[in-house]
């Protein structure tokens, strides 16, 4: 719920960015400036971001098998 809805209000505000002239070096540096923050403030975003790497190297992301597992699937 809370993860999902902060997750589509950064894409949002990333797409709206995205579509601002804003030079592509000055994005850079806001982007660093911004992840160097939340890294340093501790706010859960270092293990948010290893939890997302884990998933794109399992070889059934948890996602997939809970969708089976909700519709008595297998593979």
């Amino acid at each position: 719920g809370d993860l999902v809805a902060r997750a589509a209000d950064g894409l949002g505000a990333l797409a709206r960015r995205f579509r601002d002239d804003v030079p592509p070096a000055a994005l850079i540096r806001e982007f660093t400036r911004e992840f160097v923050h939340d890294v340093l403030a501790g706010d859960g975003f270092v293990e948010f971001f290893l939890i997302m790497n884990q998933s794109f190297t399992m070889a059934e992301p948890p996602v997939a098998g809970a969708r089976r597992s909700e519709h008595g699937t297998s593979r």
